[in-house]
């Protein structure tokens, strides 16, 4: 490279580094406030498990069958704007925590009605997600 167009390269180089380093901080902020004004957690309240009522469903997954008031699941969201809260089969609003805008507001919902669960975390025995309701009169969990 001859010395005339080295000195071009730094020009130009020169010119760019502000666009450069202003789009990198303009990224990171972007990419860091979407992360956080879409975060969800769902988690399951702490129960005691009775391995009476943990089963395999016909594809192999772990189930757990749920009485009325059994299946507590606390909802984490940080809202930046409006949200409107779902209103879920089989279960009803339990308690709901504003900590103020854009500061991590949890929904607790707890089922009305027995519904089975899919297990999410298999270490732990937790069941993080809404149950199914049980439509059928006639199910029967094994003992």
């Amino acid at each position: 490279m001859s010395i005339k167009n080295l000195k071009m390269f730094n020009k130009i180089k020169d010119k760019m580094a502000v666009p450069i380093v202003f789009g990198t901080v303009i990224s990171i902020t972007t990419c860091g406030s979407i992360f956080y004004y879409t975060y969800e957690n769902k988690e399951q309240i702490d129960i005691k498990i009775d391995n009476n009522k943990i089963f395999t469903d016909e594809d192999g997954k772990l189930k757990y069958y749920f009485d009325v008031g059994e299946h507590i699941i606390k909802i984490s969201r940080n809202d930046a704007y409006y949200h409107k809260s779902e209103n879920i089969e089989g279960y009803t609003i339990k308690d709901v925590e504003i900590n103020g805008w854009r500061d991590n507001n949890k929904i607790t919902y707890v089922n009305t009605v027995p519904v089975i669960a899919t297990i999410t975390d298999d270490k732990n025995l937790k069941f993080n997600d809404f149950g199914e309701v049980i439509k059928d009169k006639t199910f029967v969990l094994k003992k």
